[in-house]
């Protein structure tokens, strides 16, 4: 009896030691889980945020202000700024480590559009911001929340035809424009012709049932548009000045110019063109 109380004891204390040892490695796999989960989101749950891009253009990004991880459902979780088109609104984001064929790949898999998003393909890619950048980035943002808040001011339209463009334009004081163009949410590399120089034939630009986004580097003082009409009229054209200021425009002239005033100068961060049957253009100025 008492080899099998002692036989009993043993196979107890072997039980415990055999859980105590699933347990520690148990522990010691989701310590190695964890560690793989943080070092897969470390770029998004920086101290400074991160930028998610398109083509590489930071000012057509989405700004990462703040993440936290869940460790739970293997996430982050935070919040952003959709930098695409004004107002720039406030979003919700969450990042994910999916593993694919023995690599770690990050995906958002919450973005504003609501799509899933392998980061790294297609163009997109995202980088942990440093502190002076993520500065500069916040101080564009507040600048533009700023103007795109301003009350909407009464913009006056004037229709010129070939002749009559040709004529104001020598004595017109036009500003090229300096700066990015997008068509939707995509770079739009061939409607660059719109940042026309005031001398020469320019290329027309052309797009079809979306919006031309157009953005300064930096913000322009202007009291108007200088819109160049394509080799055919064309329109209707729907004008949206910082977000905020509209004007709408039936048809521009063949060779002609449809000019854009409001009463007093404002500094321009952002025109928006938006067409449901197409439009085309030769230059896009701003008046001084």
């Amino acid at each position: 009896m008492r080899a099998l109380a002692r036989l009993g004891d043993h196979v107890e204390a072997g039980s415990a030691a055999e859980t105590t040892l699933r347990a520690s490695l148990a522990a010691a796999e989701r310590e190695s889980e964890v560690a793989r989960l943080r070092a897969a989101l470390a770029v998004v749950t920086g101290e400074h945020g991160a930028i998610v891009e398109r083509d590489r253009e930071t000012a057509f990004g989405l700004l990462i202000t703040a993440t936290a991880l869940d460790v739970e459902a293997r996430l982050a979780r935070g919040t952003g700024v959709d930098l695409r088109a004004l107002p720039l609104p406030d979003v919700a984001v969450e990042f994910a480590a999916d593993d694919r064929g023995g690599r770690t790949v990050l995906v958002m898999t919450r973005m504003p559009a609501g799509a899933r998003t392998v980061l790294g393909e297609g163009g997109v890619t995202v980088r942990a911001l440093e502190r002076d950048e993520r500065a500069a980035i916040d101080r564009v943002v507040a600048r533009a929340r700023e103007l795109q808040a301003a009350a909407p001011m009464r913009c006056e339209l004037e229709l010129l035809d070939a002749l009559a463009r040709r004529a104001r334009e020598e004595a017109a004081s036009l500003v090229a424009i300096v700066g990015l163009v997008t068509l939707g949410d995509r770079s739009f590399p061939q409607g660059r012709g719109i940042l026309a120089t005031r001398d020469g034939e320019t290329p027309t630009t052309n797009w079809t049932r979306d919006v031309l986004l157009v953005r300064p580097n930096d913000p322009v003082l202007a009291r108007g548009l200088w819109l160049r009409g394509g080799k055919v009229a064309n329109g209707p054209l729907e004008v949206v000045v910082n977000g905020v200021h509209r004007v709408s425009i039936d048809a521009i002239p063949a060779g002609g110019a449809a000019v854009v005033t409001w009463a007093s100068p404002i500094d321009v961060i952002e025109i928006a063109l938006a067409t449901r049957a197409g439009a085309s253009t030769q230059g896009l100025f701003l008046v001084k």
